[in-house]
C-alpha cells in the first residue's frame, strides 16, 4: 500500500510537468534519495534548500497543495554569468507557472550574482552561504599543535586544481567523494602530490573524517588553501577563517572572497610557486588567529540578518505574529541544511509544527 501511494504521488508530480508516465517509476525511486533541505517554519511553510531544479518537481508532490509555500534557495555553484542566470530564470518561471502558490527566493553568494539576478528579475537577497556555518563547530583549538604549513579541504574533482599545491613541502589533504568524483582522479593526485599527508583519503574511503571533526584537522595547519578558478562560495574558505587560519587563494568566481581580508588572505596567481610563496609569506607574518576569526564573524553577521529579515517579511505577509529573530537559535543548524530523504518531507513538516526543535539533525557532511 505504501509503495502504491508513493507511486501515485510521483505520477501526480510527473503529470504536472508533462512527463511520460514511465518516469513516475523513476521519480518514485528518486523519492528515496537524499536531498538537502531544512524546514525553517511549518506555518507558514518555509523551506531552505539548494537550487537543484530536478527535485523541485518531486518536492511539489510532498508539500501541501492548499497553502502558500516559500522556498529559499542556496546555490552550490557560481551563477555569475548571464547564460547561467538566464537558465535559472527559465526554470524559475516554469516552476511558478505550474505552482503559482510557490514563492522562490535566491540567496546570492556575491554582489555580481545579485546584480545579474536583479537584472533578470529573480527574487533574491545578498546572503553568502558561508554566513550559515556554525561558528561553535568551527573554532580555534589552541591545544592542537601545528604540523603542516598548509591544508587543502576539497572534493576529489579536477576543478579544485589540487596540482597547484605541489610545491608546498608540508601539505595536508582532506579529500572526499561527491557524485561527480572519479576514483582515478585521486590516483592521479597521489602521483602529483607524493609528499602530501592524506588526512582523509576517499580511495577507498580510508580515514574518513565526519564533518563535525573537520575543525580538529584544520587546526593542525598554519594556512588553508582555496585553489579553484570557479565554483560556489566554497564552505572550506570560511571554515579555515573561523579556525583562525590565514588563507591562500587564487582569483575565483563564486563568492568565496566575500569574507576575505587583505590582512590575512593572499590572492596569488595560478602557479604552484606563487601558491607556495603565498603560504610562506602568511606564515612569516604570524597573524593572530583570534583576529582572523573575530573579523570573519563580524563580516558574517549582516548576511545572517538579511536572511532573518527575509523570513520575517514572509511572516508579516502571512499575518503570523512571531519573530524569526527569536526563533533563530532553535532552528539553526550548521549550513542551515540537513540531508533528508525526499519522502520524509511530509513527516518533517508535521514534526516542525509540533516542536520547533524537532528538526535539529546533525548535518554531518563534508560539503
Amino acid at each position: 500500500m505504501f509503495v502504491l501511494k508513493s507511486l501515485a504521488r510521483a505520477t501526480a508530480a510527473s503529470r504536472a510537468w508533462n512527463y511520460r508516465p514511465l518516469n513516475a517509476l523513476r521519480d518514485y525511486f528518486r523519492s528515496w534519495q537524499y536531498v538537502n533541505y531544512h524546514i525553517l517554519s511549518a506555518e507558514p511553510l518555509i523551506i531552505l534548500d539548494v537550487w537543484q531544479h530536478w527535485y523541485f518537481r518531486e518536492l511539489s508532490a510532498y508539500v501541501p497543495k492548499d497553502q502558500n509555500v516559500y522556498f529559499i534557495c542556496l546555490n552550490w555553484w557560481h551563477l555569475e554569468t548571464e547564460n547561467n542566470v538566464r537558465l535559472t530564470q527559465q526554470k524559475y518561471q516554469e516552476h511558478r507557472r505550474r505552482y503559482p502558490r510557490h514563492q522562490i527566493y535566491f540567496l546570492c553568494n556575491s554582489l555580481r550574482q545579485k546584480e545579474l539576478f536583479d537584472q533578470f528579475r529573480l527574487p533574491n537577497i545578498f546572503c553568502n552561504q558561508n554566513a550559515l556555518l556554525d561558528e561553535s563547530q568551527y573554532r580555534i583549538l589552541p591545544e592542537r599543535d601545528k604540523q603542516y604549513d598548509a591544508v587543502y579541504l576539497a572534493v576529489a574533482a579536477p576543478f579544485k586544481r589540487h596540482w597547484l599545491a605541489r610545491e608546498i613541502a608540508s601539505l595536508a589533504m582532506i579529500t572526499y567523494f561527491a557524485a561527480f568524483s572519479k576514483a582515478d582522479y585521486v590516483g592521479e593526485l597521489k602521483k602529483i602530490l607524493p609528499h602530501a599527508t592524506w588526512l582523509a583519503d576517499p580511495q577507498p574511503l580510508k580515514n574518513y573524517i565526519p564533518g563535525r571533526l573537520i575543525p580538529e584537522y584544520l587546526n593542525l595547519a598554519r594556512t588553508g588553501l582555496c585553489l579553484s578558478a570557479a565554483e560556489g562560495a566554497m564552505y572550506a574558505s570560511t571554515e579555515y577563517l573561523l579556525c583562525g587560519l590565514p588563507v591562500v587563494s587564487t582569483r575565483s568566481q563564486g563568492g568565496r572572497d566575500v569574507f576575505f581580508d587583505d590582512d590575512y588572505v593572499a590572492i596569488v596567481d595560478d602557479d604552484p610557486q606563487a601558491v607556495r610563496q603565498g603560504v610562506s609569506d602568511l606564515i612569516a607574518r604570524r597573524i593572530p588567529g583570534d583576529m582572523i576569526r573575530q573579523r570573519t564573524l563580524a563580516k558574517m553577521q549582516p548576511h545572517r540578518q538579511r536572511l532573518i529579515r527575509l523570513v520575517q517579511d514572509i511572516y508579516d505577509r502571512e499575518s503570523v505574529n512571531r519573530q524569526f529573530q527569536s526563533e533563530w537559535d532553535k532552528i539553526f543548524v550548521n549550513k542551515m541544511i540537513t540531508s533528508r530523504r525526499l519522502r520524509w518531507m511530509s513527516a518533517d513538516i508535521e514534526r516542525r509544527k509540533s516542536n520547533m526543535d524537532a528538526l535539529r539533525y546533525d548535518a554531518d557532511a563534508n560539503f
